[in-house]
């Protein structure tokens, strides 16, 4: 009889968080969800957030099933990553059909007793199962802020690697000009050596053709 008991149960829950036709999916306890236009977080937002528990219907997957196309109660069609999305759904909602079964239950009489208590037991499950998604919603929310810290740092990585490739091109050029310049006075270095040079051997020369004709020129002071 117990065994019958909790096969009804199971079967009315199961018919509850079923849909009619098309398979359906629930947003889980994660913030807003936003719809995209694609199957990458690149591509553009057509809805800014989906809100825990709503529920939408599945169109399409891609290949390795990471993101869903679903299409929601007003028409927004858009992809989703899977993670996001619930088979059943949230554990608030459940709670909350489960807490309307338990008041019919009260009403219908004494009769219902025993499907009273296995309910009131699965809502006890089910606040568990809440406050473990509660949990992962902070540890998804954490890891969110890493990323776009981590995100942030790269851009300013790049930024300062831009700067510094920069710095050092500028540095290159103003090498090549100081080597240019050094290059142009060793030249004109060279060049005045030579010159002086020359004009000192002109001058030797010169004195050594003047020399001997001055010494012939010199007055004999001998005795006649």
């Amino acid at each position: 009889m117990k065994n019958k008991l909790n096969a009804a149960i199971l079967l009315l829950i199961t018919l509850l968080a079923s849909a009619a036709e098309a398979e359906m999916r629930y947003i889980s306890d994660v913030l807003y969800v936003p719809l995209r236009s694609g199957q990458t977080v690149e591509h553009r937002i057509v809805h800014r957030g989906l809100k825990s528990g709503t529920e939408v219907e599945i169109i399409d997957q891609n290949e390795d099933e990471t993101w869903l196309h679903v299409k929601t109660n007003s028409g927004t069609e858009g992809w989703i990553q899977t993670q996001y999305l619930l088979i059943q759904p949230i554990a608030r909602h459940r709670i909350a059909k489960v807490n309307q079964q338990l008041e019919q239950l009260k009403n219908s009489g004494g009769d219902q007793v025993k499907k009273l208590i296995e309910l009131q037991d699965e809502t006890s499950q089910l606040r568990k199962e809440k406050k473990s998604l509660e949990k992962s919603t902070a540890k998804l929310s954490g890891e969110l802020t890493h990323i776009k810290k981590v995100s942030a740092n790269a851009i300013r990585m790049d930024q300062a690697n831009n700067e510094l490739i920069k710095k050092n091109q500028l540095m290159e050029v103003e090498i090549e000009q100081l080597k240019a310049e050094r290059e142009k006075l060793e030249n004109d270095n060279t060049y005045k050596g030579l010159k002086y040079g020359a004009i000192i051997m002109i001058i030797g020369l010169f004195i050594g053709l003047i020399a001997p004709m001055l010494r012939n020129t010199r007055p004999n002071s001998g005795w006649a």
